[in-house]
């Protein structure tokens, strides 16, 4: 996979996002997850889980 995120550099930034004291509903991680941000200002969250299973 060319655009895959590096398993060092999600755990990174899972770590980081575990430790804020607020966290949003969704993050996005790689190259793949970018391309559905624009989905996901279109949509309410609930309904964008449902759209990603």
């Amino acid at each position: 996979m060319k655009h895959a995120l590096s398993a060092s550099k999600a755990g990174a930034t899972i770590a980081k996002i575990a430790t804020k004291a607020r966290v949003k509903a969704r993050y996005s991680l790689g190259m793949d997850a970018k391309m559905t941000l624009p989905m996901a200002h279109l949509l309410p969250t609930r309904m964008m889980d449902l759209a990603l299973r």
